[in-house]
């Protein structure tokens, strides 16, 4: 039978030690970079409520907003989010979409409004089948992303970057 000498006792301490100083700096870290993501994102729940009336919704982060602008039909009162995110490099990011679950709503209208920022450097809007082709399915018009004369009424995620 195998007794701890103090010098075994020792080493476990300093063993345990070590490890709860690596979780505490891991931790602090992970904390640190949640609380600089958090001052440069910005994200709002909304319902999209299929009543045929068209509904405003936004992001925004200083002078710098997101608008989403929609009317939709079918379904049932869908859970969506618009986020805005700053990044390192002065451009941002707005994304509207669906978390985790496809979107069985009607788009009857759509339209993006970025404010505050010079130009939308792109845009992409998803329907579950993937990429739609910008200029058919949705056009990039100044600061705003509307339908395009094929627009299929589905939208499960539109991404516009923004500089």
């Amino acid at each position: 039978s195998w007794t701890p000498t103090k010098k075994d006792l020792n080493v476990h301490i300093t063993f345990e030690g070590m490890r709860f100083l690596f979780v505490v700096v891991v931790l602090g870290l992970s904390l640190a970079t949640l609380g600089a993501i958090a001052q440069d994102l910005a994200e709002v729940e909304f319902d999209a409520k299929p009543n045929g009336q068209t509904t405003r919704t936004a992001a925004s982060l200083g002078d710098v907003s997101c608008e989403f602008e929609f009317a939709v039909v079918g379904g049932t009162n869908e859970q969506w989010y618009i986020s805005l995110e700053k990044f390192a490099d002065g451009k941002y990011l707005c994304v509207i979409q669906r978390p985790e679950q496809a979107s069985y709503l009607y788009f009857m209208s759509f339209k993006v409004t970025a404010k505050g920022m010079n130009s939308i450097d792109f845009a992409t809007v998803f329907d579950i089948n993937g990429a739609l082709e910008q200029g058919k399915s949705f056009i990039v018009d100044g600061l705003t992303v509307v339908p395009g004369p094929n627009f299929s009424n589905s939208i499960a995620k539109i991404e516009v970057e923004l500089i």
